[in-house]
């Protein structure tokens, strides 16, 4: 007995010393839907969510964008008042505060929008490690100025391009009879 609670305390020791985390990048700030379907000529809505039990005031990423969809600026925090600092090996954001994501609360690192610019069939876009902090996952800081890495990385997942159609008046006016 007592050679199994010390064995259960030695586990939950080495389990606390780094909590799990999941960075992925979204289409809403909530960090729940990771599947989009773009629609050609539109912009769409791009979060960067970090899923972490713990207080987060920076994330070091990368991100690879297809070449049919065009990034469009990009706000950084979750109320905007963060900063990022690119690198040659990707982002540096400071989220402006100390973030709690306690009870698996979303953490808003960026906000980027995505414009559709060419018709294109399936693909994604990418988020990876920021490669001057680490070759393997993002970073992220605690409040205590730790550096931790974040192993889980979820991927936005772009159905095929929507086309538009143009229609004449006539067109349109045909759909009501007369």
């Amino acid at each position: 007995m007592a050679v199994m609670a010390i064995a259960l305390i030695a586990f939950a020791g080495s389990s606390m010393a780094q909590p799990p985390c999941v960075v992925g990048l979204y289409t809403d700030a909530a960090g729940l839907v990771s599947t989009h379907t773009p629609i050609l000529n539109s912009f769409f809505d791009v979060f960067v969510v970090i899923h972490v039990e713990f207080a987060v005031t920076g994330l070091a990423y990368s991100m690879t964008w297809p070449d049919h969809v065009l990034p469009v600026g990009g706000t950084f925090g979750s109320d905007g008042g963060g900063l990022n600092v690119p690198s040659s090996g990707g982002n540096n954001v400071g989220l402006g505060e100390c973030a709690l994501g306690f009870n698996n609360t979303p953490i808003v690192v960026a906000h980027y929008r995505g414009f559709t610019i060419a018709p294109a069939n399936a693909s994604e876009i990418t988020l990876g490690p920021n490669t001057d902090e680490s070759l393997t996952s993002p970073v992220y800081a605690d409040c205590a100025d730790h550096l931790l890495e974040c192993p889980g990385v979820l991927d936005l997942q772009l159905d095929a391009v929507i086309g538009t159609e143009e229609s004449s008046f006539g067109a349109v006016k045909s759909l009501y009879g007369n």
